[in-house]
């Protein structure tokens, strides 16, 4: 785990709102987070990783 991601998202299609779950959508919201960032600000995208594991580091955990 590199980063703190959300975990679900809301999608509305069809008048219906849906929930997703999982490590597929965390990573699909960082990685656009990671884009925009990138087209927004013209940073290098290494410098926008750099910003966003200093801003949403993973927690620290006693796990092996």
């Amino acid at each position: 785990v590199d980063v703190i991601a959300p975990d679900h998202t809301w999608t509305t299609y069809g008048g219906q709102t849906f929930i997703t779950r999982g490590t597929s959508i965390s990573s699909a919201t960082m990685a656009g987070v990671a884009a925009g960032q990138t087209v927004v600000t013209g940073k290098d995208p290494l410098r926008v990783e750099q910003e966003l594991r200093a801003q949403f580091p993973a927690p620290i955990t006693n796990e092996p």
